[in-house]
């Protein structure tokens, strides 16, 4: 009888992975233009750089600044895609991150083969992996997501490696995505073995290396988008002057995700839960309860996201085979991922859904282990309602609605500035970088480092006049001087700076129907910078429907005109 269901079981997992992949291509935005349903603004900074260096001119984004502001591992796998032009770099690079993404998976079942897993249950593992509609989601997104996947996949495989190979893997890391580092560090420090000194010599190598490839690109050891809006989210915080009861409160929200809560549950609840059961596996049954005990009384107080400690809970009632070798391996992992919540959430403010994409190849590990022994039936069942559970838990497809208005803005503001070799200023350049064949500069310093040393100083306005910037392009609300407003940063431009009175609005690019998600980011604004600029009519600029991406209908008053981009 096992014999005969051993294959029946194999082709239902193998209809169930073929079930969840179709589920995930399902949610996958198809039919919207790109800068609306798959890539951020920030995914233009890396098309941008990409180009840049493709066309001979450096490693720079807008305005020619030499940055380190992106991830050169994907860098350099978008190179190709550049070298044959802009409409490939832009349809490709999903399509290139699914592919990476596929890779991951394929070697997070080899990492689990090559630890004794049977292959349905690293089967299992990889599809949890493959399957979870944050990873493929976050795998189109333009960015380097699926290569930091891969990257700790990889390192997951060769953790036993001789030590040139680990390094070698360390270093691929680190070049994939920079935080992917601290996986890479207590992978040394928890799963080889050796003297403490020949463990972490790898990732110390990886660490100098990044500070020389980042010194060697804009001059500074530290990446440029490492500090910027950390920094900026750090001096909103502190702008209210919060007391100890205040800080207390920011303390505890910030710091809830680090406690299995947030990410963890968002991109592979099941798996990460299997994961922590792996790592420690408490002894006595009165410490075993003392996790659902805790649940309880955390729950009869209002505590939320609660959903993978009580999955853990579960686990530690019941436990899975014990595999002994995968624990530290297990440990590291968890470590990694408690270091990656912490970095975002706690030090840096400034958390974004697609850096935790590496949990989900934690818990493809975790699970695939805790199946071991199993038999495809149980890897079956219990893939099955990882899948539901991360389906469940999803969010929706993002779509970046706002994002049409940025678009539109950098195919037409030169109508309005009237010289194509102008520079404009913009704190969300991406998108308008990438569409405008001029200089734009970018003002977070996201990809800027004078730009971000200048905001530092709150002498923006005077960096600026040194430069001869005369436009300025954004949502209104990043020149507010509300410090309680997320992104306003009026009060950095200098004493004495007034946007009702220094910024003069020339063109204003909308959506319509978009009321924009906070105030002051309903409209895309060109302004023209300096008090003595003087008033003008404002020309409001929206998406002309059935025409070419990038066709725009101009009203002036009550007079419409359609213009479709420029070739």
């Amino acid at each position: 009888m096992r014999a005969a269901a051993q294959p029946s079981a194999v082709l239902a997992l193998a209809g169930l992975g073929a079930l969840a992949l179709a589920t995930a291509v399902a949610r996958t935005p198809l039919g919207e233009p790109l800068w609306v349903s798959c890539y951020r603004d920030d995914a233009y900074y890396c098309f941008a750089w990409a180009r840049s260096v493709a066309d001979g001119v450096g490693p720079a984004v807008g305005a020619g600044v030499p940055t380190s502001g992106v991830h050169v591992g994907w860098e350099l796998l978008l190179l190709p895609l550049a070298v044959c032009g802009d409409a490939v770099l832009e349809a490709g690079a999903r399509w290139l991150g699914l592919a990476v993404l596929a890779l991951a998976g394929a070697v997070v079942a080899r990492a689990l083969r090559r630890d004794g897993v049977e292959p349905a249950a690293a089967l299992g593992g990889a599809l949890a992996l493959l399957a979870a509609p944050a990873a493929w989601l976050e795998a189109q997104n333009g960015q380097e997501t699926a290569l930091g996947c891969l990257a700790l996949a990889w390192l997951l495989h060769e953790r036993r490696a001789p030590g040139w190979r680990f390094a070698l893997g360390c270093l691929v890391a680190t070049a994939a995505r920079s935080d992917v580092w601290l996986f890479a560090a207590a992978l040394a420090w928890l799963a080889r073995e050796g003297r403490p000194w020949r463990r972490l010599a790898p990732p110390l190598v990886a660490l100098v290396a990044y500070g020389l490839w980042n010194t060697a690109l804009a001059g500074s050891p530290v990446q440029d988008s490492a500090a910027p809006m950390a920094w900026l989210f750090r001096e909103r915080l502190l702008a209210t002057d919060p007391g100890v009861a205040e800080l207390g409160r920011a303390l505890w929200w910030w710091g809830r995700p680090v406690l299995l809560a947030g990410p963890f549950a968002e991109w592979a609840p099941v798996g990460i839960a299997a994961l922590c059961a792996l790592a420690w596996r408490p002894g006595a049954v009165a410490l075993r309860a003392t996790l659902p005990v805790a649940l309880a009384v955390a729950a009869a107080l209002g505590v939320d996201d609660l959903l993978v400690p009580a999955l853990v809970a579960a686990l530690w009632l019941a436990p899975p085979p014990a595999a002994a070798a995968a624990r530290q391996p297990a440990r590291a992992l968890l470590l990694g991922c408690v270091g990656l919540a912490a970095l975002h959430y706690v030090l840096r403010l400034y958390p974004r859904d697609y850096y935790f994409a590496p949990f989900a190849v934690a818990g493809a590990y975790g699970l695939g282990h805790a199946l071991r022994g199993g038999g495809p039936r149980a890897v079956a069942l219990v893939v099955a309602v990882a899948i539901a559970t991360g389906i469940q838990l999803s969010r929706p497809p993002r779509q970046f609605v706002w994002q049409q208005a940025m678009d539109l803005a950098g195919r037409h503001l030169d109508r309005f500035t009237g010289d194509p070799t102008a520079v404009v200023g913009s704190f969300n350049s991406g998108l308008v970088t990438w569409r405008r064949p001029g200089p734009v500069l970018n003002l977070d310093g996201v990809v800027d480092r004078p730009a971000f040393a200048a905001l530092r100083r709150r002498q923006l306005g005077a960096w600026l006049a040194e430069r001869g910037v005369r436009w300025l392009c954004d949502n209104p609300v990043q020149f507010d001087l509300d410090a309680t407003l997320p992104h306003a940063c009026g009060r950095y431009f200098g004493a004495g700076f007034d946007p009702a009175r220094d910024l003069t609005p020339v063109a204003r690019f909308v959506v319509p129907g978009f009321a924009g998600e906070r105030p002051g980011t309903a409209a895309f604004v060109l302004y023209r910078l300096g008090a003595a600029a003087g008033p003008g009519e404002v020309t409001t600029v929206a998406p002309a429907p059935a025409r070419p991406p990038g066709s725009a209908v101009f009203q002036v008053g009550g007079e419409r005109t359609i213009i479709d981009p420029p070739r």
